[in-house]
């Protein structure tokens, strides 16, 4: 099955930069035994994420498309 996603999906700059916030924070410097301790290296931090949200402000918005 191919499914064309479009890079200039605004979807991506949410995704990228959870990925980034994730990389920057629970995940720097880290040394895992095993994928159960980076399963819960990862968990741990998501529910971290989860507990402060953080409102995203669009940049470009068109009131008329609404």
């Amino acid at each position: 099955i191919y499914v064309h996603t479009p890079e200039h999906g605004s979807w991506l700059n949410l995704t990228g930069t959870v990925f980034s916030k994730t990389a920057r924070t629970f995940l720097r410097h880290i040394r895992v035994s095993g994928k159960e301790e980076l399963e819960e290296r990862i968990l741990g931090g998501i529910n971290e994420i989860n507990a402060g949200p953080v409102v995203y402000r669009w940049k470009k918005f068109d009131p008329g498309t609404v």
